[in-house]
């Protein structure tokens, strides 16, 4: 699930970039040549190009919030130092905390 959101949210971005680079490319054209029509195309384009890069944030900010940390450990037994080689180098991985050292698990579910 987690790819098909990160590829929707790249195809948004991709869009969104495209349509805001319009509206500068219309933005040029208005100061050279003021035209009416021009004005329209203007906010049509921003109006476009922020109908895809609102959706691509909050996508954004969803997959960030659930690839973090879990917010309470209090069903984690925690331990300081890795038990086997002392060493204190976490990382979160699989929604494991692993020794960065010799790869055992530091924190498990109770």
């Amino acid at each position: 699930m987690y790819g098909f959101i990160q590829v929707l949210s790249k195809i948004f971005l991709v869009l969104a970039l495209i349509l805001f680079a319009g509206a500068f490319l219309v933005t040029m054209e208005l100061i050279i040549s003021p035209k009416e029509n021009d004005m329209d195309a203007l906010f049509g384009f921003l109006f476009m190009g922020a109908c895809f890069a609102i959706p691509y944030y909050f996508m954004k900010r969803s997959l960030e919030n659930k690839l973090k940390e879990p917010k309470s450990l209090k069903n984690y037994k925690k331990f300081t130092k890795c038990p086997n080689c002392n060493s204190s180098n976490m990382i979160y991985e699989d929604g494991k905390y692993i020794c960065g050292y010799c790869k055992s698990v530091l924190y498990f579910e109770s």
